[in-house]
């Protein structure tokens, strides 16, 4: 039976009961169908089948209107499902999916009879569940054709596929400030407590703050047309802060972004933000700021006020870092500063640390690493850098290339490459070594020409093996190689096919004979490079030549100085006598004498020669 109804399910109730039929024993097909869609009194449009498409348009379909579809069909009786699928729907119905298995699949259809099928049980299934037909569907033709190929082909067991789309509401975001500046370290397991960003420093041009604007609020629709309103917020979509001239902003629709216009760090004051180069602080403690990371490089100073001796104007375990810092009283225990330059104006804990380009100490207990250090008293603390001033050594530990010394008392150990310079000696055990090691740079060179030379030693001791090898096999192939080249000259004259294995022979031994010399060249130049890497372990270890210890006064007793080579490995040292007058120990090589070891001895120099490196400062 043909008929046209708004409502297909409930014909088929009317028809069982007219004709005494049971209503779960009908079903109905789809024959065609029509849209009538009502956007006001005098505005309405009539669509046949797929014309309603057009409503895949999101401007067409929010706009208000009323709906109705009338569905042609056929009311038939039912059989037996040849393909079963489900379809489901997000809770806002703004999404509908079906999902295909294979095993629900009758692999006996074909193919078209197949997709005719499923379209006709997906808009019954729209129908059944109170959807339009075509209104918002996709175009899924090619899909279903492809899924039903794949099913057939067992390339896939389970397929989903959106059938249609409605339109979701976009509820509107509250504004939100981000501090890009004070993002740090807040995703790790691990947290350090005292890293807590009392200062966060940045670069010219660093984006530190974004303003994220409220998105506009916007309705949506879902697949019955039903409207889904959005949720509006009615907070105030701009800043309520203000910026100084070392901030620039940049705005767009979404958001306005702040951008450092300078180094330093980001200061919050008075409802303004600002970028400061310095910090004035009494004290650092775990409690108040914790660690202060300003940055090495990013031109901030950090001034500690706190000059009380029997209080830490840095307290401890704390790491700090900035452009220059400047304090007035103690560094505690555990403490790490890393700077460009730092001054301490009273004294470091043994168990604490600085690292900088130029470090000024008043009392140094520590250890500290730079490139220029002064220390006004050393105190069995550790310094590690290129030229090093002290007024005062009362023991400890110093590696530097040039080391100046005002008053040397007792018990301090210098590892020096080129310069040891003492005003006055008064104490004993002190120790000397000079060695090249004691400069950063000549030592990793010599540590790389080290490792070079195991290198090529190893090399130089595996490769005879491998070349007497190779020259018994053709030593031991010789004869016959002659007497297959003579065969193979005959049987050219004659005309003769030459046999592959011939020619095989010939280019295996070939090949034999290439890596024979390929080896022989390989040890060649390991030689050669063993020359290079000695000259180069002579050229660096010079230098221990040119490296002198000089006292502008009378030794003390009991001073040692010590030279240490390397290659040859040789070490000579000279204890100093009380009242002793040498003004300068160094090493010098005697060139008439052949024997290296013999010919490298101490030299004591008594007078004064005018050398620019006489005075301390």
């Amino acid at each position: 039976m043909r008929l046209i109804t708004t409502k297909p399910l409930e014909e088929i109730k009317k028809y069982a009961q007219k004709h005494d039929k049971n209503p779960d024993s009908l079903d109905y097909e789809i024959v065609s169908y029509s849209t009538d869609i009502v956007f006001s009194k005098d505005k309405s449009k009539h669509y046949e089948g797929d014309e309603v498409s057009e409503f895949l348009d999101d401007a067409l379909f929010l706009q208000d209107f009323k709906i109705v579809q009338n569905y042609e069909i056929n009311i038939v009786n039912k059989t037996q499902s040849l393909v079963d699928f489900k379809i489901a729907a997000n809770s806002s119905l703004t999404k509908i999916v079906a999902n295909f298995k294979a095993f629900c699949f009758d692999y006996d259809l074909l193919d078209d009879v197949a997709l005719k099928y499923i379209q006709n049980a997906i808009n019954k299934k729209f129908i059944n569940s109170g959807l339009y037909l075509g209104l918002r569907q996709k175009k899924t033709n090619a899909i279903l054709m492809q899924m039903i190929k794949d099913f057939k082909d067992e390339k896939i067991e389970e397929k989903n596929i959106i059938l249609a789309l409605g339109v979701d509401a976009i509820d509107s975001n509250d504004p939100e400030l981000k501090l890009y500046y004070k993002e740090k370290k807040e995703n790790q397991e691990n947290i350090d407590y005292s890293k807590r960003g009392f200062v966060s420093a940045v670069n010219g041009g660093d984006l530190i703050i974004e303003f994220v604007k409220s998105i506009e609020a916007k309705d949506g629709k879902n697949l019955k047309c039903e409207s889904i309103k959005a949720k509006r917020s009615n907070l105030k979509n701009e800043p309520d802060f203000k910026i100084s001239e070392n901030i620039s902003q940049m705005e767009n629709d979404k958001s306005i972004k702040y951008y450092a216009n300078a180094n330093g760090y980001v200061y919050f004051s008075n409802n303004t933000y600002d970028i400061k180069d310095s910090i004035d602080i009494k004290k650092i403690t775990f409690k108040t700021t914790g660690s202060i990371e300003a940055g090495v490089n990013k031109d901030v100073t950090l001034n500690v006020f706190e000059a009380d001796y029997l209080k830490d104007a840095i307290g401890p375990n704390l790491s700090i870092e900035a452009s220059i810092v400047n304090v007035k009283g103690c560094v505690a225990q555990h403490s790490t500063i890393n700077a460009q330059d730092v001054t301490i104006g009273a004294q470091t804990h043994s168990k604490s640390k600085i690292f900088a380009k130029k470090i000024s100490i008043n009392s140094h207990r520590g250890y500290c690493k730079g490139d220029e250090i002064f220390i006004e008293r050393l105190e069995n603390g550790v310094v590690e850098g290129k030229i090093v001033r002290i007024n005062q050594c009362l023991g400890g530990k110093v590696i530097a290339n040039k080391v100046y010394v005002q008053t040397l008392t007792t018990n301090t150990m210098f590892e020096i490459s080129d310069l040891a310079v003492i005003t006055n000696c008064i104490g004993e055990n002190n120790k000397f070594l000079i060695t090249a090691n004691s400069s950063p740079i000549i030592a990793k060179s010599l540590t790389q020409n080290a490792e070079k030379l195991k290198e090529n030693n190893d090399l130089l001791k595996n490769l005879p093996k491998l070349i007497q090898s190779k020259l018994a096999i053709i030593n031991s192939n010789k004869e016959s190689i002659i007497q297959i080249k003579q065969r193979i000259a005959q049987m050219q004259e004659s005309n003769t096919p030459i046999p592959a294995a011939f020619f095989n022979k010939l280019k295996e031994f070939q090949n034999i004979s290439q890596e024979y010399n390929d080896l022989k060249e390989q040890f060649n130049d390991a030689n050669e490079k063993k020359k290079y890497i000695l000259d180069e372990f002579a050229i660096l270890q010079d230098k221990v030549f040119d490296a002198r210890v000089i006292n502008l006064n009378t030794w003390a007793n009991l001073n040692e100085i010590r030279f240490k080579l390397t290659q040859p490995k040789i070490e000579l040292s000279y204890n100093t006598s009380k009242d002793e007058k040498i003004y300068c120990i160094k090493l010098e090589k005697d060139p008439s004498i052949d024997d290296e070891e013999k010919s490298i001895k101490i030299v004591k120099i008594e007078n004064n020669q005018g050398s620019e490196d006489d005075s301390l400062y």
